[in-house]
């Protein structure tokens, strides 16, 4: 009777016009995802494809549940695959709950990966696939959606590779390693798919020579463009899985095609009594021995390649042991539910260790560690690992079942294979690396294709429910199905907004870099405002207040009056501008920074607003519970302690700052001026020297040193510890700065021009470098003709004269 109803339900859908619509649109979506763009600076890759993404699921899901309602009947899943999914965005919506319900950790930015409503499309998604999918034909029409998409892929990467990075860019692409499918490690992932989709469709399908020649084509392509990216952790992946299917092949030959008895007569095909020989599958094979070459000698065959193509690619990620550090205390502070969805920065700078501060990588904000699911772990807490491991548990356990069920279709057989397969891939893949939306979302597609063919040979079990037969269950299914279409289209509008809105603060931030125009910036950012509020607009909103003080304060031709009025009302836009942006995200330590140097900037003559200090220093703090081993935030302290006429406590935070990264520049050189300010010279350098003993390769230290005796006109033993500096941190800008004025003052001119120019070729837009080299040249004094504020001497100005990389 249930294999009736299952029938009858399936064969009325696939006569069902809304639900041929949906299917349509899940198709154009596979074909489209992976190399689709908006051609627009302000619309960046990931974003528009978030927005394909999602419209795309909102539009098939409204159609599908017009369908059921249409239809009458409504088939139910009744099995722990399906259960295992839908816990992965019920465990990241009470996670959201339990940290606060913030509009970033719902949506963020632009339903970027890792928010409640990314974990809830991909599930839509994958239940829709699993759903419309249920026949071989639309499977296999997935399928070709997906070469079809490899085509277009590979064509335009071929065509970019031998034309130059620039073309076919339209603004956005314009990078080397710049690419359609995401980051240039994604477009691995991707060849990888095709690979092993490829090689099953090679080794379990009887193809007609055309096809299979197409199909060989495919598999070649597929490899020869995986030399080209020459992803490590693809390689070492991609040969674990030939070996399994090589070994799968050889020990279940009964399962492949072209099976061949001993002997050549076509007598033989019909004989069971002779022997069977075993089929040995040389492309997966070939596969594994190309991939074992590029695992052992892929640095070297890869810089050859990338090379002769000028390709150029750095992509930096925490570390395992990191990531499992972050994970470890996270758990001790919010043991089940993490920090929140999408919060995984925060996370990182709370308890990253101290040592990542003495590394360049001291001032990135991780959004994710080592993978995408170890990420979630961290953000998700242990509610989320166990609901991770058991969708994995329950995917390899029916993988099992399907791959050594009993099938005599081998067509049937080929697409339960090669979807498992495809899914495991691309989930393992989501383990050890952190892709972007485009493999995300295909891990969904393609475990959407296998949960469809599973129910189709019935490994799965449902129950199909009719909802005309009784007036009562039939009203409360209907209104049930009303409530979450809406709620789809509701969820599906607020996502659009979202996209929308930050493509109006893109253009903001572009025009002003273009132009200077803050009226246009404030203009475009308040548009975005007005469609979906977040932290970054606000503080954007902030800082265009701080821009408009400072003119305001260099405008010499205003009333005192008006520019007093004017004053007031930037300083109260701006507290309030950063507040909002506190109250959209408090766990932001950027946002906190914004308010207190809002009020930091009201502690100095000649203002010395009442409160202001206290405010400042509140905010700090609070930034610093968010942030606890930024030595920027001690430097900003120490500043506001130092405006304030708190010496000590000036002195103590900078020395905090230096506590957490002993090498901070901006730390070191604010200590030196504290000591000069205190005519400290006679004591601080001798005390230095011999710290500098016991730590002779710190460049923080040998720097501040530099500056002391720079600062005392000691020029000889300034360019002594200046050019120490250096050599311990050859791209030390602010050190080859002051040992160029340093080596000037000593007569050396020609080996200061050589310096300068040499800070010129890495600060190619710092109008000073320029002024100190034309003087240079032409036998003037480095500062003839400076304005303010070059004209202050750089050893006592309050920032390094230049912004270390």
């Amino acid at each position: 009777m249930d294999e009736t109803l299952n029938q009858s339900t399936i064969t009325l859908q696939k006569d069902d016009k809304l639900e041929k619509i949906s299917f349509i649109i899940l198709g154009v979506l596979i074909f489209l995802l992976p190399f689709f763009f908006i051609p627009a600076a302000s619309f960046p890759l990931l974003l528009s494809k978030n927005t394909l993404l999602s419209t795309g699921i909102v539009i098939a899901l409204a159609l599908y549940i017009i369908s059921l309602i249409k239809a009458g009947e409504v088939r139910v899943p009744k099995n722990l695959f399906l259960l295992s999914a839908v816990l992965l965005p019920a465990v990241f919506f009470v996670s959201s709950v339990f940290n606060g319900m913030h509009a970033f950790q719902f949506l963020g930015f632009g339903f970027e990966v890792g928010t409640v409503a990314s974990l809830f499309f991909a599930f839509i998604l994958l239940f829709l696939v699993s759903e419309i999918f249920q026949s071989k034909e639309r499977i296999f029409y997935g399928y070709l959606a997906f070469f079809a998409s490899f085509a277009v892929v590979s064509l335009f990467h071929i065509i970019k590779f031998l034309s130059g990075s620039d073309f076919l860019g339209f603004g956005v692409l314009t990078s080397s390693a710049a690419n359609a499918v995401g980051n240039w490690n994604d477009l691995g992932i991707f060849l990888a798919v095709s690979a092993i989709l490829s090689l099953v469709t090679l080794e379990m399908l009887e193809l007609k020579k055309v096809f299979r020649l197409l199909a060989y084509g495919i598999f070649i392509l597929s490899i020869i463009l995986l030399a080209v990216v020459n992803f490590i952790t693809v390689w070492i992946t991609l040969a674990l899985f030939a070996l399994i299917f090589f070994i799968y092949v050889i020990s279940f030959d009964t399962f492949s095609v072209s099976r061949k008895y001993a002997g050549n007569s076509s007598e033989n095909l019909h004989a069971p009594s002779r022997p069977l020989t075993r089929k040995l599958s040389y492309n997966a094979l070939a596969l594994l021995i190309i991939s074992f070459i590029f695992i052992i000698s892929g640095s070297t065959l890869g810089a050859k390649i990338s090379g002769a193509l000028n390709i150029t690619s750095v992509e930096v990620r925490p570390a395992w042991v990191t990531t499992g550090h972050i994970l470890k205390e996270v758990v001790k502070s919010s043991p089940f539910f993490g920090t929140g969805p999408n919060a995984f920065s925060n996370a990182w700078l709370k308890y990253k260790p101290l040592e990542i501060n003495e590394s360049i990588f001291w001032n990135t904000e991780f959004a994710s560690g080592v993978g995408l699911i170890p990420s979630f772990f961290v953000t998700t807490g242990i509610l989320g690992v166990l609901a991770w491991l058991f969708f994995f548990v329950i995917l390899i356990w029916m993988g099992m079942r399907a791959l050594f069920h009993p099938i005599d279709d081998s067509f049937s057989r080929y697409l339960l294979t090669s979807s498992f397969l495809a899914s495991v891939f691309l989930w393992v893949m989501s383990v050890v690396y952190v892709p972007s939306v485009t493999i995300f979302a295909l891990a969904f597609i393609f475990t959407g294709f296998f949960a469809a063919s599973l129910y189709r040979e019935k490994i799965l079990g449902s129950a199909t429910y009719t909802l005309t037969h009784h007036p009562k269950i039939s009203f409360i299914s209907v209104l049930l199905l009303v409530m979450l279409l809406l709620g789809n289209l509701v969820l599906g509008y607020a996502v659009l907004k979202r996209a929308v809105s930050l493509a109006y603060f893109q253009k903001a931030v572009l025009n002003y870099r273009n132009n200077q125009n803050l009226d246009n910036a404030e203009r475009k950012i308040l548009q975005a405002i007005e469609l979906s509020g977040a932290d970054l607009y606000y503080r954007g909103l902030s800082e265009i207040d701080m821009l408009r003080i400072e003119a305001l304060l260099n405008n010499t031709e205003i009333e005192p009056e008006a520019g007093r009025v004017e004053f007031q009302r930037l300083i109260a836009s701006g507290i309030e501008d950063a507040r909002q942006a506190i109250k959209e995200n408090p766990k932001n330590y950027q946002n906190w920074l914004t308010l207190a140097r809002v009020y930091a900037s009201l502690v100095p003559p000649p203002f010395s607003v009442p409160g202001a200090y206290d405010n400042a220093k509140s905010a700090y703090e609070e930034a610093l519970k968010t942030n606890p081993s930024s030595p920027v935030i001690y430097v900003l302290i120490a500043r506001l302690e130092a405006n304030s006429g708190n010496i000590a406590g000036a002195r103590e935070a900078v020395q905090n700052a230096i506590r957490v990264k002993s090498n901070y520049p901006d730390a070191h050189f604010f200590l030196a001026q504290i000591e000069v300010t205190e005519g400290n010279l006679a004591e601080a350098i001798p005390a230095l020297e011999t710290t500098i003993i016991l730590s002779p390769e710190n460049s923080g230290l040998l720097f501040q040193l530099g500056i002391l005796k720079y600062s005392n006109a000691d020029y000889a033993g300034a360019a002594g510890a200046l050019a120490d500096a250096v050599r311990v941190t050859p791209d030390y800008a602010n050190a080859k700065y002051f040992l160029g004025l340093s080596l000037y003052a000593l007569g050396e001119k020609e080996a200061a021009i050589a310096l300068f120019e040499d800070l010129k070729s890495t600060n190619p837009d710092n109008s000073e470098v320029d002024l100190i080299l034309r003087n240079i040249r032409a036998g003037r004094d480095p500062f003839t003709g400076a304005t303010p504020p070059i004209n202050i001497r750089p050893e006592r100005r309050a920032n390094p004269p230049i912004e270390e990389n």
